[in-house]
C-alpha cells in the first residue's frame, strides 16, 4: 500500500489541492485531511482509492515512499482464440489486483458471454471479490439479461460508442465479435482516462433499469458467481411479471 508522505508528494506533482484529490477518490475532505496528518490510521480501501485516482493521472509509486510522474506508455496487443475471454477476465484481475477499482462495459450484450466456462467465470468473481474490483454496466435500453446484479447496469437508448470495450485501470479494451471473438486492449493512461470520462457522463445521465429497486440487495460479504446471477435473473423476472399483470 501507499504511504501518506506519497500521497502528499503525488499531490504536490500533480499540483492538486485536497479538495481536487478527495472528490475523485470519493472520500470526504476531512478524511484525506486526517489521513494526510497522520491523525487516524488510514484505511486499506481509502488508500486503494486514492492510488487509484493519482495513478490513473500518471503518478508513479516507488519504493522507499517515492513517487514520480509516469512516463506516458502505449503498448497495445491482441487476444484472440476459444478462451480470448478468460484470457481477458485474467487480465482485469491482474491489472486491477493491487488497486481495485470498477470495470466499465460500455455497449455490452451479455448474452455473447454465456457460452464461458461457469467455473472460469467463477474463478474471476472470485478474484474480483479478493481484490476489491466492481463493475459498471451500460447496456441497450430494455435488455433485462443481466449476469451481474442488476444494481450494476444502466440502460442507454444509444452507445456512446459502437465497438463495446471495457476500461479498468489503464487499460481499454475493444471487443470484435466476427468471425469469433478477439480483443485488442491498449494501454495507455491517457486513453482510459478519456474513455473513462465518457462512459461516467453516460451512466450519470442513463436510466436505472425499472424495478430493480424492489430485488434484494446483494450480499457483499461472499463473491458474486453465475449461480447468483441466474437466481437474480430468475428473482427479476419474477417482479416483472408481477408488474405487467
Amino acid at each position: 500500500m501507499i504511504s501518506i508522505e506519497q500521497i502528499r508528494a503525488a499531490r504536490a506533482l500533480l499540483d492538486l489541492n485536497q479538495n481536487e484529490l478527495a472528490d475523485a477518490a470519493g472520500i470526504s475532505l476531512r478524511t484525506l485531511n486526517t489521513l494526510e496528518r497522520a491523525v487516524v490510521a488510514p484505511r486499506t480501501e481509502t488508500l486503494r482509492a486514492l492510488q487509484a485516482v493519482l495513478e490513473s493521472r500518471g503518478i508513479e509509486f516507488l519504493p522507499d515512499h517515492g513517487v514520480k510522474l509516469r512516463s506516458e506508455r502505449l503498448d497495445v496487443f491482441k487476444i484472440e482464440g476459444s478462451h480470448s475471454f478468460v484470457k481477458f477476465l485474467d487480465d482485469v484481475t491482474d491489472q486491477l489486483k493491487e488497486t481495485g477499482g470498477d470495470v466499465l462495459y460500455n455497449g455490452v450484450d451479455e448474452r455473447k458471454f454465456v457460452a464461458t466456462n461457469d467455473a472460469a467465470m467463477d474463478r474471476y468473481y472470485r478474484r474480483r471479490h479478493k481484490y476489491n474490483i466492481g463493475e459498471k454496466l451500460l447496456v441497450r435500453q430494455g435488455d433485462y439479461y443481466f449476469i451481474e446484479h442488476p444494481s450494476h447496469y444502466r440502460w442507454v437508448k444509444e452507445h456512446s460508442s459502437r465497438v463495446v470495450h471495457a476500461v479498468y485501470g489503464d487499460n481499454t479494451s475493444f471487443f470484435f465479435w466476427e468471425p469469433d471473438l478477439r480483443l485488442v486492449i491498449m494501454r495507455n493512461p491517457s486513453v482510459a482516462q478519456t474513455f473513462r470520462a465518457q462512459f461516467n457522463a453516460t451512466w450519470d445521465k442513463a436510466t436505472i433499469p425499472p424495478h430493480i429497486d424492489k430485488m434484494r440487495p446483494a450480499d457483499l460479504r461472499q463473491p458474486w458467481s453465475i449461480g447468483r446471477g441466474a437466481h437474480a435473473r430468475t428473482e427479476l423476472e419474477k417482479i416483472l411479471k408481477r408488474k405487467i399483470v
